[in-house]
This record gives structure tokens, C-alpha cells and sequence, in this order.
């Protein structure tokens, strides 16, 4: 035979088997020589991984609270710009005043400390004096017609009767002051302050509440202090307020 046919065959032969012997040690050896060869990453523990996501309740507690400052004596206008800052919403309640101009901050609910963010605070704005036209008495009869507000008109017809029965100790209702009449849900909303003792500039309301026997007004309108009105109190205030706007006395 031709010897380089011969030599061509062995050097066939040779690459064959060296093939062969590599294919088999990277089938017996692979993973071995590939994990030695490339770096891996440690794998992460698996107590690592949360097992469940935060409520949005949980998540949100600590950012629910926001910080009320005192906004009383600011004009209106300072007021809405001091508790926007703040970020601590408000309802706005106005009311006529002898004492205090109008569009300035009679006084807030509550008047500071940490309350929830979506809670609101009150804000008493006053209107001003009230000009309205005196008159000796309040009418005895309301606009609409019910049994309840009938009885109400006759209690406060009476020296000793209250326009509103409990109003500084029990939430009042909207639903029980639609019946009464301006003039009577005027004088329900001061009714609040005569119980503490308020005295009154306005004819008509001083000349009503001295004319009720329960009535001792000892402290006049300058020198009143708001922190005497209780949180029932404030919320019936607004109460009244609401109605009277909805009614478009206000």
C-alpha cells in the first residue's frame, strides 16, 4: 500500500479517537469543569423572600396623621393657606359676630394637636354684625308644619323653654331643624353660647334670651372664650350653620 495513504489513515484515525475522548469527558465531566470555569452567584436564601405584600393599611399607618396649628385671629384667606401647607383639610363654618370682623377665624375644632389626615377641622369664620332688622319677638310658629317642630315653637314660646332641647349635651339632627324658621334657627344657633353666658349686642337676640329664665349672660362678647363651647357643641353648631345655608339664610 501507499505509505501516504497509509500515514493519512493513522492521522484520521488519531483525530477520530481524540474526538471521541473529548466528547466523553465532557459528557461525564461537564458540569464540573463549566462551574470551576464561570463564577456563580451565591443563591438567595429562601427566608429572604417575603411570603406575603404589606397591606395598604399597614404600609400607610405612619403617614395617616398630620400636625393641626392655631389659626384663630388670621384672616380667612391665611388660614386656608396655613392648613393647606400643613396639609390638614377643613370645613368652614360662618357665623355673624359683634366683635370680630368679618372673613377672620373666630375659632377651629379642634384647636390643635395631632388628628387623623383624613379628619377635618372646623373653622368659625365670622360674617361680621348682623344687621338684621330687630324685632321684639321670635315667631312661635315654623315654616313647615310637623308635630316635632310644633313642640319645639311651644317650648320656646314659653320664659324657660330652649329653642333646641339638649343641644350642649346630644347631637342634633338636620332632620329637626328644617322646620324652624330663620329667625328660630338664628336664635337656636346663639342658644349654644347663652348657656355659657354670653352676653348679646344684637336687639333682637339679647331681648329673646333675657326674656328666658335659665339665662344668666355675665360675660360679654369680647371677652368670651370659644374653649368653653364643647366638642358636642361645635358639632352642633356646624349642624345648624349647614341647615341655615341650605335653607339660603346664610
Amino acid at each position: 500500500m501507499n505509505r501516504g495513504l497509509i500515514k493519512a489513515a493513522i492521522i484520521f484515525s488519531s483525530v477520530v479517537l481524540a474526538g471521541a475522548l473529548i466528547a466523553l469527558v465532557i459528557m461525564l465531566f461537564g458540569d464540573r469543569i463549566w462551574n470551576a470555569a464561570v463564577p456563580q452567584r451565591p443563591a438567595v436564601p429562601v427566608t429572604d423572600v417575603p411570603t406575603e405584600e404589606p397591606t395598604t393599611e399597614e404600609a400607610s399607618t405612619a403617614l395617616k396623621t398630620v400636625e393641626v396649628p392655631s389659626v384663630i385671629g388670621m384672616t380667612a384667606s391665611e388660614a386656608y393657606e396655613t392648613l393647606n401647607y400643613n396639609g390638614v383639610r377643613y370645613t368652614v363654618s360662618r357665623e355673624y359676630s359683634d366683635t370680630v370682623p368679618a372673613e377672620t377665624v373666630i375659632g377651629q375644632f379642634p384647636m390643635s394637636g395631632t388628628i387623623p389626615q383624613s379628619d377635618r377641622v372646623i373653622l368659625f369664620i365670622s360674617k361680621g354684625v348682623d344687621n338684621t332688622s330687630p324685632v321684639t319677638e321670635p315667631p312661635t310658629k315654623p315654616k313647615k308644619s310637623s308635630s316635632k317642630s310644633s313642640e319645639k315653637s311651644s317650648d320656646s314660646g314659653s320664659k324657660g323653654g330652649y329653642i333646641i332641647d339638649g343641644s350642649d349635651t346630644r347631637l342634633i339632627s338636620a332632620d329637626e331643624l328644617r322646620g324652624l324658621s330663620e329667625d328660630e334657627l338664628t336664635l337656636a344657633l346663639n342658644e349654644i353660647y347663652a348657656r355659657h353666658g354670653r352676653r348679646f349686642k344684637t336687639d333682637f337676640i339679647r331681648e329673646y334670651f333675657e326674656s328666658r329664665s335659665w339665662y344668666n349672660g355675665t360675660i360679654d362678647p369680647e371677652d368670651f372664650d370659644e374653649s368653653r363651647i364643647t366638642a358636642v357643641e361645635r358639632a352642633n353648631i356646624n349642624t345648624i350653620v349647614e341647615v341655615m345655608e341650605e335653607l339660603g339664610y346664610r
